[in-house]
């Protein structure tokens, strides 16, 4: 069976959804939000902060409304595209109903915690998947996954950019064109939902007391923390250090293209020499 009779390219696809609502919101948010409503960036950077220790605190809850509702996943999916897709368009196509600070910090409560949720659901269900897989269904399935993301990333990182040169209001087009990505996001992955359950105890104390997790706890924190902090900064650096606003969606496409073009290749050498060689060389 080939792999789009699997359905893996519905995979890539959700990916590129929830990839586009993860680091290009980061990217574009508080650029928007200082130029359009003349927030500082110090006020937007302790919102963010405030926002991701929220995460900390919800997404162990997420994960178990994810388990609790695992029968009823593909409704739970579509209302959780749906409340993302609303917080998108009210965060940059709606004038803020509140002062613009709490604004942003509203909507994006929004959009995270409907992104951390669809998150959670989807790596879930993933693992159910490669279980159904021949070969190395992890590998495979994870190399049509993170394409899908980084393509998402790229395309959502330079789109506001491209749409600027067309029309006058952007990230109107761009939260427009987010809702039509998840739109054919929750019809391509219709009868995905199988109900993947999770097996055995749950939280983060099972997590924190195993010593092979740590360690992955510690690459993770590794690999995503310069990622966070180039994707938040790079435009203003693009416009306040380089000066060359110009130049901004080339130098974002370049910026993630490069990690799209290297995602099937390290697929490929992890399934050709197994994960650990491969991730410790990188």
């Amino acid at each position: 069976m080939t792999c789009s009779a699997h359905q893996l390219p519905a995979y890539a696809l959700f990916a590129s959804l929830l990839a586009a609502a993860g680091l290009p919101i980061y990217i574009h948010a508080p650029k928007f939000f200082v130029d359009e409503y003349g927030v500082s960036l110090g006020a937007l950077g302790t919102v963010l902060f405030a926002l991701r220790l929220l995460d900390v605190v919800q997404d162990p809850l997420l994960g178990r409304l994810s388990q609790a509702l695992r029968h009823r996943r593909s409704t739970a999916v579509a209302v959780g595209v749906a409340l993302m897709a609303v917080s998108m368009f009210a965060l940059f196509a709606v004038p803020p109903l509140l002062p613009p600070l709490m604004w942003f910090a509203l909507t994006l409560t929004g959009v995270f915690s409907a992104f951390s949720f669809l998150t959670i659901c989807f790596y879930a269900q993933g693992v159910a998947k490669a279980a159904q897989l021949p070969g190395r269904g992890h590998l495979v399935l994870a190399r049509w996954r993170e394409t899908g993301a980084l393509l998402g990333v790229c395309a959502a990182s330079v789109l506001p950019v491209m749409l600027g040169l067309v029309m006058g209001a952007p990230f109107t087009g761009f939260a427009i064109g987010f809702a039509a990505l998840g739109l054919g996001s929750v019809f391509a992955m219709r009868g995905e939902w199988r109900g993947a359950d999770i097996a055995g105890p749950t939280g983060m104390g099972v997590v924190l007391r195993d010593p092979i997790a740590r360690r992955l706890l510690l690459i993770a924190l590794f690999n995503a923390a310069p990622v966070a902090v180039t994707s938040t900064l790079f435009l203003f650096y693009v416009e306040s250090v380089l000066r060359a606003p110009g130049w901004a969606g080339a130098l974002l496409l370049l910026f993630f293209l490069s990690a799209a073009v290297a995602a099937p290749l390290w697929g490929k050498l992890a399934e050709r020499f197994s994960p650990k060689p491969v991730l410790l060389s990188a």
